[in-house]
């Protein structure tokens, strides 16, 4: 054999030799790679793998009051579930563009809050992701953003400006409840559905647009708005739910679209300055105390399919001047019309035959009730049984 042939294979077996060292350093590189770092002083966490979120190291950050600051390196892809819920302490939380997924709950409870960038490639913000973030005051959600879930911004109560993309199409259960603080909200015409709670106890919110294609609002929505004053409701809704705009304070006018069918329980009731409603024609149920503590109601007329004034339905509209009960009545049931103080006389159709003994609690000597043919013996029930609840003068008429 050449030693030229030798000196290849030595070269050749060398450059082998050389080729498997690169390899073995670099698994040891990788496997060894550093997934975090943590600065004492500034008390920054600063994450540089998707490998940390899985790590035993992250353990030592779980619910930690130790982080201030979090800073996420550009390669990193997803902030998984509760990533850093409790973490009350943290102030700011820097992502990269490179973040595709933010999970549920991954920001719950960091009270302190105060800035955080969404990344344009998000797409959803999951349920309870910004739950109880005290300190946030302002975030813009990007373009591609299509959902929002359940309870994402409730309780956060310094929230004050937030947009809401086209892509949207529900405001689910609880989004916005308790952000006291909300100023305005303007929702895109995509949206079709208005969940529970959505924006319960926004005591800032003065306006707000309800989309035409809205066909849906749930229980207790706008409860406790105590600062918006008007409201247009869409012509596609066929029934206003329990509570939705229960201790809307400030609300003074508000239209009913023809095709509502039903008012629910306690409504409107608290809405202390609403003046005058108007009831369509179709409306066949109106739920306890839907107008209760409506005390700068002036008018108000019921429909003509509605069987039963229920439990506490205008309880306390005391500036309400005057109401007539249509024929389809049959029964008006406690406190129905208790403390209507501003009524000086009411006729009761003969279609009714079911009072109870508070139907008229609170009524005073100056106000009259007056019976049509075929209520002798209620009449009589009446004088007999209720005074000690009612005062008023009572009168049969033809």
């Amino acid at each position: 054999m050449s030693r030229n042939k030798i000196k290849n294979i030595i070269l050749i077996v060398l450059s082998l030799v050389i080729i498997a060292g690169i390899i073995v350093t670099l698994i040891f590189v990788l496997r060894s790679r550093t997934l975090y770092t943590f600065d004492e002083g500034s008390k920054t966490l600063t994450i540089y793998s998707d490998d940390y979120f899985q790590s035993p190291d992250k353990q030592k950050f779980d619910k930690s009051e130790n982080l201030v600051n979090v800073s996420i390196s550009d390669g990193v892809t997803n902030i998984p579930f509760g990533a850093f819920e409790e973490c009350s302490n943290i102030e700011s939380i820097s992502i990269p563009d490179s973040v595709e997924q933010i999970g549920p709950e991954a920001f719950y409870g960091c009270e302190k809050l105060k800035t955080v960038n969404i990344p344009g490639k998000i797409t959803a913000i999951q349920a309870n992701t910004f739950r109880g973030c005290k300190s946030l005051e302002s975030l813009t959600l990007p373009d591609k953003v299509n959902m929002i879930g359940e309870e994402a911004f409730e309780d956060c109560n310094s929230l004050k400006r937030i947009n809401i993309p086209t892509g949207v199409t529900v405001i689910k259960t609880g989004t916005f409840h308790n952000c006291v603080n909300l100023e305005s909200m303007t929702l895109p015409d995509g949206i079709t559905k208005i969940e529970a709670f959505s924006f319960r106890n926004c005591n800032d919110l003065e306006s707000l647009n309800i989309p035409d294609g809205v066909t849906d609002i749930g229980k207790s929505a706008f409860s406790d708005c105590k600062k918006i004053k008007s409201l247009s409701i869409p012509a596609k809704l066929t029934k206003i739910d329990n509570d939705v705009f229960n201790g809307c304070e400030s609300l003074t006018d508000i239209i009913i679209p023809g095709n509502i069918t039903a008012i629910g329980q306690s409504a409107f009731s608290g809405c202390s300055t609403l003046r005058s409603i108007t009831l369509p024609d179709g409306v066949s149920s109106i739920g306890s105390s839907a107008f209760k503590d409506c005390k700068s109601l002036k008018e108000i007329n019921i429909p003509k399919g509605i069987k039963i004034i229920e439990n506490n339905t205008f309880e306390n509209c005391t500036s309400l001047t005057g109401i007539t009960i249509p024929d389809s009545v049959k029964e008006l049931a406690d406190y129905s019309l208790g403390h209507c103080t501003g009524i000086k006389s009411i006729t009761i159709p003969e279609s009714v035959t079911d009072f109870y003994t508070h139907t008229f609690d609170g009524w005073t000597s100056k106000q009259t009730i007056k019976f049509r043919n075929g209520h002798n013996h209620i009449q009589y029930t009446f004088d007999k049984d209720f005074k000690e609840c009612c005062l008023a003068k009572t009168e049969y008429v033809d």
